[in-house]
């Protein structure tokens, strides 16, 4: 009976642990990109971004592109704090290239770089989109936890 109890108890919390691998598509068209996404539980968030005068930017178009949308400030600082928390849970962040890969990739990977060390083994940064074919990825890198 206690080995039961202990099992039963084990299964419950395992469950109440556990993450559903959700995937928010479009999430940055939410009132609260990011962070709304994270706290109902989707264990993935996509951005499409595109460069714009030297920035990435996060829209469904490049015609939809608004003042201070970036990466960063919808995305990267937001993923910062949230995975710092305590019994945060891991999550993946699928950035969709929209535009001309070898312009937007070497910015992006300048932004990505300051958030390495606080997304290891909490963030897997996951490349989308346009982008070359897998053969032809020598030398660039691609960040996962």
């Amino acid at each position: 009976m206690k080995a039961f109890c202990v099992f039963f108890l084990l299964g419950i919390f395992a469950t109440a642990n556990a993450q559903t691998r959700v995937h928010a598509h479009n999430d940055y068209l939410n009132a609260e990109p990011c962070t709304a996404a994270y706290k109902s539980g989707a264990w993935s968030i996509e951005a499409d971004v595109f460069l714009v005068n030297g920035k990435i930017m996060v829209a469904h178009t490049r015609d939809e592109v608004k003042e201070g949308a970036t990466l960063e400030e919808m995305y990267l600082q937001k993923i910062k704090n949230l995975t710092a928390e305590k019994g945060a849970l891991p999550m993946q962040l699928m950035i969709d290239i929209k535009d001309d890969f070898s312009a937007t990739y070497p910015v992006l990977e300048q932004v990505l770089k300051p958030y390495f060390t606080s997304f290891r083994n909490k963030v897997q940064v996951t490349i989308s989109g346009k982008r070359p074919d897998h053969a032809t990825f020598n030398g660039v890198h691609f960040f996962c936890r």
